[in-house]
């Protein structure tokens, strides 16, 4: 008669233990995998909120570069002896003049995907000391991302007298 050194309560205890060991590294796997997924996840977050960033930078440029081209492009009140008042017929004239240029620089710079015109620029009346008048000029930037269901927009403001 063979006799085992083991007791049989200890080898009942690892029968009913069989499997146990893969089960628990199946757990561990899923428990790594979702950790991978989650990593992924913020990577791809990450990377989408610096492209916005990076628009939103290019699109300051552009209107701070059409701001720049209207302040040293029109004629200044104080440049001049006597002074000429800026009207916003010659700012009009002005902006008509240079807008299919900020257009297309606004399209090689920002990311399009629908819309059709990115730079708007309007032109109101500000205040008036009884002698000249202030223009109010609005330069807003419009932008689309490829694949971005929403439309971006960037206003920048100045006064010109």
């Amino acid at each position: 008669m063979k006799t085992s050194s083991r007791p049989r309560a200890a080898i009942q205890t690892q029968k009913n233990q069989g499997g146990m060991l893969l089960i628990e590294a199946l757990f561990a796997i899923l428990v790594f995998s979702l950790g991978v997924l989650a990593l992924i996840g913020f990577q791809a977050s990450a990377i989408r909120a610096s492209s916005e960033s990076r628009s939103r930078s290019d699109a300051t440029l552009v209107a701070n570069r059409i701001l720049s081209d209207i302040w040293t492009g029109v004629p200044s009140s104080t440049l001049t002896a006597p002074p000429t008042p800026i009207t916003a017929a010659t700012l009009n004239t002005f902006v008509a003049n240079n807008l299919v240029a900020w257009q297309n620089a606004a399209k090689n710079l920002l990311p399009q995907s629908a819309v059709a015109n990115p730079v708007v620029v309007s032109i109101s009346n500000g205040v008036s000391d009884g002698t000249n008048t202030t223009q109010i000029v609005d330069v807003m930037i419009k932008w689309q991302a490829p694949g971005d269901p929403s439309q971006h927009h960037l206003s920048v403001s100045t006064q010109i007298n």
